[in-house]
């Protein structure tokens, strides 16, 4: 019966990402709205207990506006002069990172052709950077591109609001399609893997939040360029193991050494990196994530690459969404499967009265809530 189980659980999985693959077109819109309800839903019941629902997602609309606006009214601005004095201070950066190379060469007594792997990094670094300048232009580029973005832009809100405002009518319709004993089960499993998906989502924010907090005071009060940069990819890539560091630590010590030619800079990007990490997985991960659900590092980078592989950037961002699921599943069917074991002689079943409150036989009021 296990076999059937998983095979039933891969072949559904499997069928979900060919529609995916399919309709991504389609979905994206409807898909990022409900990743949203389901984040959101939450705020929306605290709100709705002292006001009606449709005003409680009115209002949490107005907060998401002031947020998008703070955004784009203070921050891409600033990541956007940053990356403009990068670029300009750019060939500078790369003769000393050049005669860096060359220092470290010939002291190990190797040949490295420093000036054309620099060149070749200039040159990367410079089509990025007007990539990122140039982003929110790229968006209407094209009059299908600015179609595009119109749709999403008018398609996403509609849909959320609806899903926001009937999200607990829409939930017990879907359950109230299977009856009995199947229904009090899928209750059970569906009730746990919420809590603690919605837990380890809302903990993963904040941890990345406070990831991108640390880092990116830490590269501006060290005076290096792209600081701010640097700082928001940090707490963006935090969730993957040691990500924040591979990917914004070196980078941060490199400037350090060739911006200033002092070492006090250096002290403070590596005390950065260094506070950053030990605060982030001694305090943040294991507060506010690690205690609803472990997701073992290694699976979570193959879920990472997998997603990214298979359906590109959405993918990699449902990852690790997906990592929690699979261990909420595999923790509740676990807890399930004790339960439904019978006590060895002498002891009470105390696990099985804890888990169910009531009889399968006896009647089910719950199919609306």
């Amino acid at each position: 019966m296990t076999s059937v189980r998983l095979f039933a659980v891969l072949g559904i999985i499997f069928l979900l990402g060919l529609a995916f693959y399919l309709l991504e077109g389609i979905l994206t819109p409807f898909l990022t709205a409900w990743v949203a309800a389901y984040l959101l839903v939450p705020v929306v019941d605290r709100l709705s207990r002292r006001m009606p629902r449709w005003l409680a997602v009115l209002l949490v609309f107005l907060c998401l506006g002031a947020a998008g606006a703070a955004v784009v009214r203070w921050i891409l601005p600033q990541l956007q002069q940053e990356m403009l004095l990068f670029m300009d201070q750019l060939p500078r950066t790369m003769d000393d990172v050049a005669r860096l190379i060359q220092g470290i060469a010939r002291a190990l007594h190797i040949h490295v052709a420093s000036k054309k792997l620099t060149s070749d990094i200039q040159g990367y670094l410079l089509s990025a950077g007007s990539q990122m300048v140039q982003g929110p232009a790229l968006f209407f580029s094209t009059a299908a591109q600015a179609v595009k973005v119109g749709i999403y832009v008018c398609l996403i809100p509609i849909v959320l609001f609806y899903l926001l405002r009937d999200w607990h009518a829409l939930s017990a319709r879907m359950v109230s399609l299977t009856q009995g004993a199947l229904r009090l089960r899928i209750q059970r499993v569906l009730t746990t893997s919420n809590e603690v998906f919605r837990h380890f989502i809302h903990g993963q924010l904040m941890a990345m939040a406070g990831f991108g907090a640390l880092y990116a005071t830490g590269y501006l009060v060290s005076g290096i360029s792209l600081g701010l940069f640097l700082g928001i990819v940090a707490g963006c890539v935090s969730a993957i193991p040691f990500a924040a560091f591979a990917l914004t630590g070196l980078p941060a010590i490199l400037l350090a050494t060739v911006e200033f030619h002092g070492i006090s800079h250096l002290i403070l990007v590596i005390l950065t990196i260094a506070g950053s990490e030990l605060i982030g997985n001694l305090v943040l991960m294991p507060v506010l994530v690690g205690r609803y659900v472990k997701v073992h590092a290694v699976a979570v980078l193959f879920l990472i690459f997998a997603g990214g592989a298979l359906f590109g950037i959405l993918g990699m961002l449902m990852a690790i969404p997906l990592a929690a699921i699979l261990a909420a599943y595999e923790t509740q069917y676990g807890v399930l499967h004790d339960a439904s074991a019978p006590a060895p002689p002498g002891e009470p079943n105390g696990t099985t009265t804890q888990l169910t409150t009531r009889s399968p036989t006896q009647p089910d009021n719950t199919g609306g809530e």
